[in-house]
């Protein structure tokens, strides 16, 4: 007890350097926050937002004032600095609500359509001047859409007075001080109906879209036959739209399917080509029907997937390549085919798997970048175009909660927003990655799935061992402080474990942010030697090397700990005294006398030769000299 209690007066430094680290450890370290962490990589806006976040690129204005985000949740709009990181959702000063968001091409305004009880309205609210009061378009709602001169904008117009209720398709002057006196009709009452799937009577328009010349407007209408694809030409003289062709297209109206806010109708930048998408099976897939200039009827493609957030569909900014994500064979994880349209011929080109989470395709400004989301590559992948070659892969493993993917104008930075993370607590982020994607996190290769699941779940594994690191501390500490009679190997397993408990349980504190980082990276590095750099082939070698370089120090520490602590505390084994064979002499016989007769003995029997006896050192009644 005595030894115990010197050893223990001898750990108090010991005892001082844990109670330093207990914190760290009880606090369960920094939250997993960030599904990314590479270089070049800001987030724009975290957590308080109300839905999925959606963004818009807001160029520099007049004013010199620098690049912005415009960001909707659904209901609450902001603005954010792409260069941004770690910021709160801020909505505007005004606090606006709003149902449906588009932004002006120039960047200048924003058009929101609100709803009330007995009254709908659209603002038009100024980027360039957060303090001025938004216009107002009375009795106007979604859909709408913004001219390419980004004055003009298309709305809806509902009439509820009289017998029966309808709708007109107005086109309204922003820049006039009473934008809804000074109006143009493009379609008028319009009567409504529940052709859009909805319990009450509404206006059957479902979606509006401005060509890039501006010379043209495309409008779908719901039906119970199916969905109306009309073209209007818009004469820039001032005089009344003409049709330009009216087509029935089979299926439901996309907004029924999905929501109000899922588009339908996109143009090529050239205007040359009209993409309509309707509903075949409810928020599973949809129709796509392409629309060449001067053709009489549209054609026909493969279906698009569609998981409820609307089918992944883009056109290249030359106008060459549409890409798409078509229903098809697709591996384990994903859910459409990645197809690319040449359309000056509509022949298609297969890549490869995707994942279709809804806006999930982009092309950079340049047209020289497609990205497009995948589930088996764990991330957003970059194809080189018009190579059609794996580029690069931005390793993400919320990817499956990707819901928007857009790129700047200047194709310098690619955007994406993530929700509803796998590790809670459940948020929504927008993201900016440099592009070119500075060497780090990212990595060029493709995760084996394996690998890939174990990086995601590493955090939470490393918390884990952090806590049982707790626990074995605080019993020691108990152990030393209740001074109780312990054995020899406890004493010695107490005493290995206040010396590097500490320091392993900081070290877990330090490095658990930092996991997923270190495990990529290494990947990276190892397999490049090991398996050539091959961005198509997985490399479980380079995976498994990677797991056994960040815990294999951890494994051998607390291995140290466990055979320091069985050596340290063998019970000593008491040395047997050992019996010297002494050779006792035998007495002399006393020499006889001068003319005495010695006599003549017999010789020792053979047992009295048997060797010398083994006596003590002495006898007990032995004089005290002889000893």
């Amino acid at each position: 007890m005595d030894q115990f209690r010197l050893h223990r007066s001898c750990s108090w430094p010991g005892i001082l350097l844990l109670a330093l680290v207990l914190t760290g450890c009880s606090s369960g370290g920094p939250q997993a926050h960030f599904p990314l962490a590479g270089p070049g990589l800001h987030r724009a806006i975290a957590g308080g937002s109300q839905g999925t976040i959606y963004s818009w690129w807001v160029p520099a204005n007049a004013r010199g004032a620098q690049p912005s985000l415009l960001l909707w949740d659904g209901s609450t709009v902001a603005v954010a600095d792409p260069a941004g990181t770690d910021q709160e959702f801020t909505p505007l000063n005004d606090g606006l609500h709003c149902g449906q968001v588009a932004l002006a091409p120039d960047g200048h305004a924003f058009a929101c359509s609100q709803s009330a009880s007995n009254q709908s309205s659209i603002l038009i609210k100024s980027l360039d001047d957060l303090d001025k009061d938004p216009q107002t378009l009375s009795f106007g709602s979604a859909p709408f859409a913004w001219a390419p001169d980004s004055q003009h904008l298309t709305y809806l117009h509902s009439d509820l007075s009289g017998s029966g209720s309808t709708c007109s398709v107005l086109i309204a002057d922003t820049s006039s001080n009473a934008p809804s006196s000074n109006t143009e009709m493009l379609l008028s009452a319009i009567p409504f109906n529940t052709a859009l799937g909805q319990t009450a009577s509404s206006c059957p328009v479902a979606s509006l879209a401005w060509s890039p010349s501006g010379d043209q407007v495309a409008a779908t209408l719901a039906t119970a036959q199916g969905v109306n694809l009309e073209v209007f030409h818009i004469d820039q003289a001032g005089a009344p739209a003409t049709v330009a062709g009216v087509y029935l297209l089979p299926g439901i109206a996309l907004q029924e399917a999905d929501t109000m806010t899922t588009p339908s109708l996109f143009w090529s930048p050239d205007g040359k080509v009209l993409a309509a998408l309707t509903g075949y099976q409810r928020g599973i897939e949809d129709g796509l029907y392409l629309l060449p200039a001067g053709a009489t009827a549209p054609l026909t493609e493969p279906h698009l997937t569609d998981v409820g957030e609307g089918a992944a569909l883009a056109f290249s900014p030359d106008s060459h390549w549409l890409a798409v994500g078509t229903v098809g064979h697709t591996i384990a994880g994903e859910n459409a085919t990645l197809q690319v349209y040449d359309l000056g011929q509509f022949k298609p080109q297969s890549l490869g798997e995707m994942l279709v989470v809804g806006a999930s395709l982009g092309w950079s400004a340049d047209s020289a970048t497609l990205a497009a989301a995948s589930a088996a590559k764990r991330g957003i992948v970059l194809w080189s175009w018009p190579a059609a070659a794996f580029k690069q892969l931005i390793a993400d493993q919320d990817i499956a909660h990707l819901h928007q993917l857009a790129w700047s104008p200047d194709s310098t930075r690619l955007l994406f927003s993530e929700g509803s993370h796998i590790n809670g607590p459940a948020y929504d982020e927008l993201y900016v990655q440099a592009i070119p994607v500075p060497p780090g996190r990212t990595t060029t290769l493709v995760l084996p799935e394996w690998f890939a699941d174990v990086t995601g779940l590493m955090p939470t594994l490393w918390l884990g061992v952090g806590g049982l690191i707790f626990v074995w501390l605080l019993i020691a500490l108990l152990l030393v402080l209740r001074d109780l009679q312990l054995s020899q190997r406890t004493r010695a397993l107490v005493r290995w474990t206040l010396g590097a408990g500490p320091l392993l349980c900081g070290a877990v504190v330090l490095t658990f942010g930092e996991l997923p980082d270190w495990l990529e990276r290494l990947y990276q590095h190892y397999s490049l030697s090991l398996c050539q750099g091959s961005p198509t082939l997985t490399c479980t070698r380079a995976g498994a090397l990677s797991l056994l370089t960040i815990v294999g120090p951890l494994v051998l520490v607390i291995l140290v700990m466990l055979v320091g602590a069985l050596i340290a505390g063998r019970r000593v084994q008491p040395v047997p005294v050992v019996q010297i064979p002494i050779r006792r002499p035998v007495p002399l016989a006393p020499k006889p006398a001068h003319g005495e007769e010695q006599l003549l003995l017999p010789p020792p029997q053979a047992e009295e030769r048997s060797g010398f006896d083994m006596v003590p050192l002495w006898e007990e009644d032995d004089p005290p000299e002889r000893r």
